[in-house]
């Protein structure tokens, strides 16, 4: 066999077992084993009483026992920044709450006193929204039956789909402000001093 005939062998000439490219790869007929732990393990745990639940707060534990590491090596942890705007919401909202509390003596030079407070309110409404957006704006759970999975996809009532429509609204609103107070803070970030 030369090179070229070597080359251009079809998958039906191959000795070997491939499958076509869209025949899957794993046969789903098959039972599949899979443990979490190990196959004794997983037994354990399902025949001891709280097994389940004691092993994932054992997780917990490593998992805090690895923060407060990262935490004392670093400076920070990894747990902090999977969701860094939700953990930087945390740190500045109290933050400007007392900001807006205390007595301040200075405010911007461009702005009356009156409006830097309205400032200081759209910032802080906009740290709370990003920490709780469910106070703010009531999801529409009358569509909804979360123990019918279809009924997502289910054709919705006049009233329905008013209540989407409304919900949008609101929620396309609030980004809307939310957005624009984010602006503020960046605006005023060096203005926050006293």
């Amino acid at each position: 066999m030369n090179q070229l005939e070597f080359d251009f062998i079809g998958i039906q000439d191959q000795p070997s077992k491939a499958r076509p490219i869209n025949e899957s790869v794993i046969d789903f007929d098959e039972k599949i084993d899979w443990h979490r732990t190990c196959k004794l393990g997983d037994w354990i745990l399902d025949k001891t009483p709280y097994g389940w639940r004691a092993y994932y707060k054992v997780q917990d534990i490593k998992r805090w026992f690895v923060t407060i590491y990262q935490r004392l090596r670093y400076g920070v942890a990894d747990s902090e920044c999977w969701s860094l705007d939700y953990t930087l919401s945390l740190y500045i909202l109290p933050r400007l709450k007392h900001f807006k509390k205390m007595t301040r003596y200075t405010y911007p030079s461009n702005i009356t006193p009156e409006r830097w407070e309205e400032i200081l309110d759209e910032m802080i409404w906009a740290f709370e929204y990003m920490l709780n957006e469910d106070k703010f704006i009531k999801f529409p759970m009358s569509s909804i039956d979360f123990n019918d999975p279809s009924s997502f996809n289910r054709e919705k009532t006049p009233e329905q789909k008013q209540d989407w429509i409304r919900y949008l609204d609101e929620s396309n609103a609030l980004q809307y402000r939310k957005n624009q107070a984010l602006l503020l803070f960046a605006k005023y970030y060096e203005s926050l001093w006293d």
